[in-house]
């Protein structure tokens, strides 16, 4: 896949997959394209901050307008964590709070019409 002709790509993942499935091998060529700073999902993960804390996540959004939002939190296998949250986004921040007794890795997502923006942390 030439990530210079289309910068996304997404695969699904099974606990029965191979480990060594997914490998990613970089070209030498020097034809490798930098992201420009005026890039318009950079501008956007720039307007969001997503911060740990001990009972999951706080979401802090700096938006230039309102932007209706949807936060949702999947553990690496895609499972649902924490069912999606809808939010009318602006200069706000929210909090994501996980199940009791949840441990391991997991991602959180946030979409609007801005971009998608996806971390990832360890809860222990």
């Amino acid at each position: 896949i030439d990530f210079t002709a289309n910068p996304i790509y997404s695969f699904r993942l099974n606990t029965s997959d191979d480990a060594n499935r997914f490998v990613i091998h970089f070209s030498k060529t020097g034809s490798c394209k930098a992201i420009s700073s005026g890039n318009k999902s950079i501008a956007y993960e720039n307007q969001v901050e997503v911060l740990p804390t001990s009972q999951g996540n706080i979401i802090n959004f700096n938006l230039g307008e309102t932007a209706t939002t949807v936060v949702s939190v999947t553990n690496v296998l895609g499972e649902t964590i924490v069912e999606p949250i809808n939010v009318a986004a602006f200069n706000q921040s929210i909090n994501v709070t996980l199940p009791e007794g949840f441990s391991g890795m997991y991602l959180v997502k946030i979409e609007n019409s801005n971009g998608t923006i996806v971390k990832k942390f360890v809860k222990k």
